[in-house]
C-alpha cells in the first residue's frame, strides 16, 4: 500500500478504513499473501490507524543522516 492520503476534513469518518479494506480485499483477490505499509516512526496517528486495520509491526528501520 503506497501513498494513501485522506484530506483532513474527511478524516475520522471511516474513509481511510474503507480504502484500506478495499485494498486488502483486492489484494486477496489477486492472490497476495501479505500486505505492507510504511509509516514514519514519528507519525503515531498513521501507525495507530494501520494497527487498527490489522497491520502489525514486523521490523524497525533505523537511519543515520550523514552530513559532509
Amino acid at each position: 500500500l503506497e501513498n494513501m492520503f485522506v484530506r483532513e476534513e474527511f478524516r475520522h469518518q471511516g474513509v481511510g478504513k474503507k480504502l484500506v479494506d478495499a485494498f486488502l480485499a483486492w489484494s486477496r483477490e489477486q492472490g497476495a499473501q501479505r500486505a505492507l505499509v510504511i509509516a514514519y516512526w514519528s507519525n503515531t496517528n498513521a501507525i495507530e490507524f494501520y494497527q487498527q486495520t490489522g497491520f502489525e509491526p514486523e521490523a524497525v528501520e533505523l537511519e543515520a543522516h550523514l552530513e559532509d
